[in-house]
């Protein structure tokens, strides 16, 4: 039931406009869902033409005061739920009798002072709290170029074939008014979103050999799908095994058309500057 400035669902509260200055208190009567209408409305739409019903295991990176945890869980209903921060904080009153009162501590973890980019530390967490594959992976934590992309590197492999891959507020270097001190100059997030667009066209290496007509023939690549909306993307893993390691190295599965022109125009260039040089050396070019 949505009502001015939040959210009830089933017995909670989630709280959409509270003051972010307003630290997070074991006093709350209900979470602080920090995501803004619009962004809940993009997910209402991604959901629309998506199933939950297979989802049984999630891990979210970022946690804050747990409202998104529960949120989540209680729309989607999972085996697992794990959620990781960096932030060497605890639980919230709130969380912890939310936990307690549905008898959930079997089936939600939060794991504080983890460092989203620390590669070993995912894949001894994924190893250590799933006993099967990854349906869905929410990265709403530093929202850092090289933070996300390692985080996207180790765990989207872990993904099964059709699982999601959802990264919030990716589209905050596009927004002009934004303060340079609020976050760091090159570390803005679209540019991982374009080598990832990249990532999933670049599908050859992922061609079936027949039939004979290349244009009849299928595809079982990495990345299956990329859906962008304004504040979130979705990346959908596809069938393809990995076969390079625990995870892989993304600009490794990105390969571009050769452009003709300027291998012959480079080409050019440099047999003048090799003639320009033998010339100024005293030897003859017409004969080189």
């Amino acid at each position: 039931m949505w009502q001015e400035g939040r959210i009830l669902l089933d017995d909670l509260v989630f709280y959409l406009d509270r003051d972010k200055n307003t630290p997070v208190t074991p006093n709350n009567d209900g979470f602080l869902l920090e995501k803004p209408v619009r962004l809940l409305h993009q997910y209402m739409a991604m959901w629309q033409s998506r199933s939950t019903a297979d989802i049984k295991n999630i891990l979210e990176l970022g946690i804050y005061g747990g409202g998104s945890i529960a949120f989540w869980f209680q729309l989607i209903r999972p085996n697992k739920y794990v959620a990781i921060d960096l932030a060497n904080w605890s639980n919230t009153e709130y969380f912890n009798k939310y936990i307690t009162s549905h008898n959930l501590d079997s089936r939600i973890k939060t794991l504080w002072n983890v460092d989203q980019s620390d590669r070993k530390m995912l894949r001894q967490i994924v190893a250590t709290e799933y006993n099967s594959p990854l349906d869905l992976i929410i990265d709403d934590a530093s929202h850092l170029y090289a933070e996300t992309r390692a985080s996207f590197e180790v765990l989207f492999p872990l993904l099964k074939p059709g699982g999601l891959y959802i990264i919030e507020d990716w589209s905050w270097g596009c927004w002009p008014n934004l303060p340079v001190n609020f976050l760091p100059i090159g570390t803005e997030l679209p540019r991982l979103i374009h080598q990832i667009v990249d990532a999933a066209g670049s599908m050859q290496r992922f061609l079936s050999s027949e039939p004979s007509n290349a244009k009849l023939r299928t595809i079982n690549p990495l990345i299956a799908s990329v859906t962008i909306y304004a504040d979130i993307v979705v990346i959908e893993r596809g069938g393809a095994a990995m076969a390079d390691g625990p995870d892989f190295n993304l600009e490794g599965y990105i390969t571009f058309r050769p452009n003709s022109n300027f291998l012959r125009r480079s080409l050019a260039r440099a047999r003048y500057l090799a003639a320009k040089i033998a010339k100024k050396m005293g030897y003859d070019t017409r004969y080189h």
